[in-house]
């Protein structure tokens, strides 16, 4: 067994929203691979879901009968930030301190040994608050699911869509090997330390969904502690089974209004209105003369419906877009 899983106290926390099939599909492998370690919960939170949700999660767990695995009724949908705050605030009802928290997807399934990979990591150096996995797809292909933090210039560059401009100024960092510090990882499977969570009091939950977990690694950075990725932790991720949004775009229709707000939230906080607004004429910029170059190279890029004038709305003036 390995020395993590001998020491170390693990709490997951899952926020679900319509999300309950999902969820009680990845459940059995998390609850056998949590067994190694020394003690452990997960909290399920439920955001008012629809339908027969929280019946389904709670037959499951009377099926298990696994009274460490807990399901929490939130009350309300405040999206990915509260739901994860009410988890924490179940784990401290329960009387309930653990080491680290991996905050996991519903749409994402663990791998056995992901989470012991990711606390060895941690363990490395104690001012690590954040380690992120590398994430598989559906295929079986996976990526470093590791970002640089956004910035206005980053923004223009992933608007245009040329690859040299992309370079210079890149979103996503290029593959790793071995275990490294980076800006923010992928929320879909994030451990973090305890201590991290408490010294900043929990996630932001003015964001509802996006933008919230690059917050809140601003927030670590800003706070002394970093932000590593560990490329042989695997967590199975179906992206966009939850969200309905595959690689910032939706799949289907106009992209919701709260990740406009989101974006927006993100830059005013972190880096003042001035700078959000330069940061949003960067990104306007960058779409139009992407979408004039794709065009002429007969690419034929094309966003999602009323995206731009969605954009320049919400993004540029903070106003909110209608449904």
């Amino acid at each position: 067994m390995n020395n993590s899983q001998d020491k170390s106290n693990v709490a997951v926390s899952i926020v679900n929203y319509g999300t309950s099939g999902l969820i009680v599909d990845a459940l059995p492998v998390l609850l056998e691979d949590l067994q190694g370690f020394a003690d452990y919960r997960v909290a399920v939170v439920d955001n008012e879901s629809p339908n027969d949700d929280v019946a389904a999660l709670e037959a499951f767990q009377n099926q298990s009968g696994d009274e460490k695995l807990k399901i929490v009724r939130a009350g309300r949908n405040g999206g990915f930030a509260a739901g994860n705050n009410a988890a924490f605030q179940s784990l401290k009802a329960d009387g309930f301190e653990p080491d680290y928290v991996l905050m996991l997807n519903p749409d994402a399934v663990v791998r056995p040994g992901a989470i012991a990979n990711m606390i060895d990591v941690m363990d490395a150096d104690p001012s690590i608050g954040v380690v992120g996995a590398r994430l598989e797809n559906g295929d079986g292909t996976s990526w470093v699911a590791a970002f640089h933090f956004p910035s206005a210039m980053s923004e223009f560059a992933r608007g245009l869509g040329l690859g040299f401009v992309q370079r210079r100024f890149p979103v996503l960092v290029s593959d790793m090997v071995k275990p490294g510090p980076v800006d923010w990882v992928s929320g879909a499977a994030m451990l973090t330390r305890w201590a991290a969570i408490e010294d900043l009091g929990g996630m932001d939950e003015d964001y509802f969904l996006y933008y919230e977990e690059i917050d809140f690694m601003k927030a670590v950075a800003d706070a002394g502690w970093s932000t590593w990725h560990a490329p042989d932790a695997r967590v199975l991720h179906i992206a966009g089974s939850s969200t309905g949004i595959v690689d910032g775009m939706p799949t289907d229709g106009r992209m919701p209004p709260y990740w406009f707000a989101s974006w927006r939230r993100y830059f005013v906080k972190n880096h003042g209105t001035t700078y959000a607004s330069i940061a949003a004429v960067m990104k306007i910029a960058g779409l139009v003369l992407g979408n004039i170059q794709s065009t002429i190279r007969g690419k034929g890029k094309k966003l999602p419906p009323k995206f731009l004038s969605d954009f320049i709305q919400a993004g540029l003036f903070g106003r909110t877009v209608a449904k």
